[in-house]
């Protein structure tokens, strides 16, 4: 909200300009009167001192003094100042009123604006901030919405959320949105085209909504966009097409977040992304490499993770003047021998596969299909000061291919099925499995509520019961939750 509220200080139309301007040239209109009025004050009345000096100056004898000069009968100073102060008055009377009536305008306009709003508004609790608009003789029904807020952080049944996708196309309607955060609700399919007029539209975060497709409109409706998160649920169909050019118009986009997309077969370039400072891409299933990415002069941080068909990186060697952070984890390119000079690491989990096969049929190779096979693919190889840069970032071992955080590719496929829901959306429930241990009913990622078998969070979790929080007798009693 904070930064939405910040937006409205910022020059975004024409109209902002003209407004602007206009304050500042009646501002400095102002002051000139004001200025010019003290100079004729100071001029009409000098100070004594500066009276008494002239007059020595002008009045050398006595003569001088007792001199009187003639009054004509006819004209006094006061009949020839008068008319002038009369239309003087009369004009400050005149402009007074003008200022008096659009002041007055303005109160009764802002009192319907605010009241017409708030009704039209009214049925839309999510819709967390409004314009204050009333066109005379225009729909009353109309809510212009700025932003859109909807969220369920643990639902209780993950399998039937609810579906806002007419509620998303009645509020964009009006084209004023700028702020969409919608998480554990459902989109039916893909985004409605009332958001096409959304020109705009400035953040939009997308979590577990279940949206599988994003229309070729998007690129030029959205071309304000700075923030862009889209988030699958990793049991649930999520994003399978994105426009090949949905970045090119986006020169504001500051942050990329794409995660839990199983069925997503590529990623659009992102070449002319000039103000791009952050980029994620995780637990993608199906993408084979990293889209080209240019030149990108604010990228601050890159970070990859669950990408199972990833053999290689990007050339990061042009961004490290600007680059912060590179987070690379459970991704094949750490053994693909794209790291080594070409030699595999078969003994990385990563790269665990059957040897010989590669989509499906045999390539005659001793190596995993996740294995650079040289020299037919010499290219994938980094350049030497691409693996001078990488080398540096590798030195954090917590973000740069650790094998306690890598998973075989295969293990996932066969271990991919829903267990039993026993926790049936209540955080905190006691749960266990047989192979995995006691647990606890929790949704790390704000999706599903299902069983965590960490320890580390269990402990967590009574350290706040301890400490004060409040909790659930029934459902937290083995966490030491007491009357």
């Amino acid at each position: 909200m904070f930064s939405t509220d910040f937006e409205s200080l910022l020059v975004y139309s024409e109209w902002d300009v003209f407004l602007k301007l206009s304050f500042s040239l009646l501002a400095c209109i102002r002051w000139n009167k004001i200025t010019h009025l003290l100079l004729q004050r100071e001029h009409k009345n000098p100070k004594p001192q500066e009276k008494s000096t002239e007059r020595e100056q002008k009045s050398p004898t006595k003569r001088n003094y007792d001199a009187v000069a003639p009054l004509d009968a006819g004209k006094s100073p006061r009949d020839t100042e008068q008319p002038r102060c009369y239309l003087s008055t009369r004009l400050r009377t005149l402009v007074g009123l003008c200022f008096l009536i659009y002041g007055v305008g303005c109160l009764v306009y802002s009192g319907i604006s605010i009241k017409v709003s708030q009704s039209s508004c009214l049925r839309y609790p999510t819709c967390v901030q409004f314009a204050y608009r009333w066109l005379p003789g225009g729909s009353t029904d109309i809510c212009e919405c700025l932003a859109y807020v909807d969220r369920d952080l643990a639902p209780a049944d993950a399998e039937n959320l609810t579906d806002i996708t007419d509620t998303l196309a009645f509020l964009a309607s009006a084209g004023k949105l700028q702020t969409i955060q919608l998480v554990n609700r459902r989109i039916n399919g893909s985004l409605p085209d009332e958001l096409q007029n959304c020109q705009s539209l400035r953040n939009v975060v997308l979590i577990h909504t279940g949206v599988e497709v994003f229309p070729a409109w998007v690129s030029a409706s959205f071309s304000k966009l700075e923030y862009l998160h889209v988030e699958g649920e990793s049991t649930d169909t999520n994003l399978v097409e994105l426009p090949s050019d949905l970045f090119t118009s986006m020169a504001n986009l500051h942050t990329i977040h794409l995660s839990y997309h199983a069925n997503l077969p590529s990623l659009p370039s992102m070449t002319g992304l000039k103000t791009l400072e952050s980029v994620y891409f995780g637990f993608l299933d199906s993408i084979k490499a990293i889209p080209s990415t240019g030149d990108l002069p604010e990228i601050q941080v890159v970070a990859l993770e669950g990408l199972p068909l990833v053999r290689s990186l990007p050339n990061v060697a042009q961004y490290e003047s600007t680059l912060e952070m590179v987070f690379v984890q459970d991704v094949p390119a750490c053994c693909s021998g794209f790291l080594s000079d070409g030699d595999c690491n078969t003994t990385f989990p990563s790269c665990c596969g059957e040897f010989g096969s590669k989509n499906g049929s045999d390539t005659g190779s001793a190596l995993p299909p996740t294995c650079i096979i040289l020299p037919d693919e010499e290219s994938l190889l980094p350049t030497n000061t691409t693996l001078s840069l990488l080398s540096q970032f590798a030195a954090n071992v917590s973000n740069f291919c650790v094998a306690e955080q890598a998973t075989c590719p295969n293990t996932i496929k066969s271990n991919k099925r829903r267990e039993k829901d026993i926790c049936q959306g209540v955080l905190y429930r006691e749960c266990s499995s047989l192979s995995e241990g006691p647990g606890m009913c929790f949704n790390e990622d704000m999706g599903r509520v299902q069983c965590t078998y960490s320890q580390s969070i269990i402990d967590l979790r009574k350290a706040e019961i301890a400490a004060g929080c409040s909790c659930d007798e029934v459902e937290e009693q083995w966490l030491g939750c007491t009357a």
